[in-house]
């Protein structure tokens, strides 16, 4: 599926099922913040049995009205991936 959306991303500008596609400077960044949460124990990393990429289980609640609008955009894009 990734590369039917990565196909028609290239050829229409958007994506088959709507996830976006993120630059490699995105997923760094997403990366970064995920390693910074873990070694403050705001998350848990959880490995997969199976390769499939690491999830992340919150142990904070997180409040998320002190988010600005470029925060929320990176968060909403990071479940999308981890959906996909």
């Amino acid at each position: 599926m990734q590369q039917a959306d990565q196909a028609c991303f290239e050829a229409y500008g958007e994506t088959i099922s709507a996830i976006p596609i993120l630059s490699s400077h995105q997923l760094q960044t997403i990366d970064e913040a995920l390693e910074l949460m873990a070694s403050s124990q705001e998350v848990m990393r959880i490995e997969n049995r199976n390769g499939k990429a690491a999830r992340h289980l919150p142990l904070v609640k997180a409040d998320l009205r002190r988010l600005n609008a470029a925060e929320y955009i990176i968060i909403e894009k990071a479940v999308c991936l981890a959906l996909a």
